[in-house]
């Protein structure tokens, strides 16, 4: 449009039309090639730089979720090392611990068959006291018995 108002102006300055039309549509040229420069239309490289900082935008979010995903994960590797290291003194302390509670198992079972035996001696003992009483006192039955049926 501007060329076509810049091409009237050059003709009516070459002709015989008065020289405030040519003025007019040189301005007029002039400024529309103005606002041509200062106001460009958009063009579709706006909706392509959208798009782009869109993009930009969705892999810093990702960046950031990966980073964060990150820290999760070292907290559970330093979770899991400390796991580890305690089922590792867990186990050391065991080894040092077993042949103890051998020991001690073999003296309580030691402690636990002479109580046996001396429990099974003393049930003996009783038996027999027992056995000799109920004979001394079937016998005295038996003198006093007799001694009352005379």
């Amino acid at each position: 449009m501007g060329l076509f108002l810049a091409l009237l102006a050059v003709i009516s300055s070459l002709g015989d039309a008065d020289r405030g039309s040519a003025v007019f549509f040189s301005i007029l040229s002039v400024a529309l090639f103005g606002m041509a420069y200062v106001f460009p239309e958009k063009t579709t490289g706006g909706v392509v730089v959208d798009e782009y900082s869109e993009v930009i935008k969705k892999i810093s979010a990702i960046g950031k979720h990966l980073s964060d995903l990150n820290k999760f994960l070292e907290k559970e590797r330093k979770r899991v090392a400390d796991t580890e290291a305690t089922v590792r003194s867990l186990n050391e302390e065991k080894t040092k611990l077993e042949p103890l509670v051998l020991t001690q198992r073999e003296t309580v079972e030691a402690i636990l068959a002479a109580h046996a035996a001396r429990t099974a001696r003393q049930a003996w003992k009783e038996r027999m006291f027992g056995f000799v009483l109920g004979l001394a006192a079937s016998l005295a039955a038996s003198f006093v018995y007799e001694y009352f049926k005379r």
